[in-house]
């Protein structure tokens, strides 16, 4: 496919190739389109610090405000998140604007303060962006760029900020230029039917019955497997957890409640048609653990992904994968659940890992392992047969 050769060339730095790839006018429509986690091939330049690229692409009309990626977010944020100045540059000159309008975690300037970046950060206030911008929490708390160096312990940006004026922002007296709005929330609806529903508007009639514990680990909660029979829109198994949001996580309290998800292959054994101690139920057990997992270590899963993993590793099932790595917000599930009072629900997409594949986030860092896992093209279905990119 044309993309992935774009991608490939992007990849290797190979402008030459790139140019003559993406200049015919069908290419056009490829790199405008959203690359899965990637985004669009300008986020990717973005992301590469391919500045020559990114320029090319600019000039065949590639919209320099575009959101997209795993965060839903514009090319200067990514660069913003990877210190890659030169490409942040060249952005402003073609007129990309600072997406401070939705919530701060896309706005480029915490996206450099929450990495470290610190001449980013300066050159983002040299530009005109305020660093004084309140946001409202969906708790009603306030949070500026300050908060956000502080949750992040950044103390050269801390003295930085407070340098340019910076302050903690006061209720009452600073007002927030964003809340969560309403309109991007689910309605209301009880705690146990709320996933139910919630799951079966985005992949098709959940099962009647779901897969009960006996005794649950953690008092307070219970944590039912429920499965989503493969159909026409969506040809894969779907196995979703039901009651890790019963308790809340220890953590950012946006993401203190949180239900995971896992896709398997239509030809799956369907987890009521097997033995209990049938190799196929491993992903139910997994959810399971993982469900648990947070409230028993004291930890919290969030943005922009978790891992959990054995110490010493041991296999799935019957499969070599060790390792469990969880994406929020992928695909379909951008938007989380609304339950009475507020609280927000979040959907975390579970990917099993190769060891080899751990260790290599671990030794080369998150976006280095992002950059890998999306070249690679691991499918979000799970495949325990697919070779590690590692």
């Amino acid at each position: 496919m044309l993309s992935q050769e774009i991608q490939r060339a992007i990849g290797k730095n190979a402008f030459d190739e790139f140019v003559d790839l993406v200049t015919p006018a069908d290419a056009v429509a490829k790199y405008e389109g959203r690359t899965d986690l990637h985004g669009t091939f300008l986020h990717i330049c973005a992301e590469k610090n391919r500045t020559d690229m990114a320029e090319h692409l600019i000039k065949l009309g590639a919209d320099v405000d575009c959101r997209g990626g795993l965060w839903n977010a514009t090319p200067m944020t990514y660069a913003a998140d990877l210190g890659h100045l030169e490409v942040i540059k060249l952005l402003r000159k073609y007129g990309a604007k600072f997406d401070v309008a939705d919530e701060p975690f896309i706005n480029p300037l915490f996206a450099a303060i929450s990495s470290g970046k610190i001449e980013v950060v300066k050159y983002l206030i040299d530009e005109g962006l305020d660093p004084h911008l309140v946001y409202s929490m969906s708790g009603g708390e306030l949070y500026n760029a300050l908060n956000c160096a502080q949750d992040e312990q950044q103390t050269e940006i801390i003295e930085y900020l407070k340098e340019v004026g910076c302050k903690e922002p006061i209720k009452g007296v600073d007002q927030p230029i964003w809340e969560k709005p309403r309109e991007e929330w689910s309605e209301p609806m009880s705690d146990y039917d709320n996933v139910i529903e919630y799951m079966a508007e985005r992949f098709g009639p959940v099962d009647e019955l779901g897969l009960q514990e006996i005794v649950p680990v953690v008092e307070g909660m219970s944590v039912t497997i429920n499965v989503i029979p493969p159909n026409e829109e969506h040809p894969f198994l779907v196995l979703f957890t039901n009651g890790m949001s019963d308790l809340p996580m220890t953590g950012h309290e946006d993401w203190q409640y949180a239900e995971l998800v896992m896709h398997l292959p239509a030809d799956w054994p369907h987890p009521r048609d097997v033995e209990p101690d049938s190799p196929s139920l491993w992903p139910v057990k997994l959810l399971r653990q993982l469900a648990y997992h947070p409230h028993l270590a004291g930890t919290c899963y969030m943005p922009p992904a978790a891992f959990v993993a054995e110490d010493p590793p041991e296999p799935f099932g019957d499969t070599n994968f060790t390792c469990a790595f969880m994406v929020p917000r992928f695909a379909n599930l951008q938007v989380p659940l609304q339950r009475d009072g507020g609280r927000l629900v979040h959907f975390f997409t579970v990917i099993p890992l190769y060891t080899a594949e751990r260790d290599y986030e671990v030794n080369n860092g998150l976006d280095a392992f992002f950059n890998k896992f999306i070249e690679s093209k691991v499918p979000m279905t799970v495949d325990p047969e697919r070779p590690s990119f590692a």
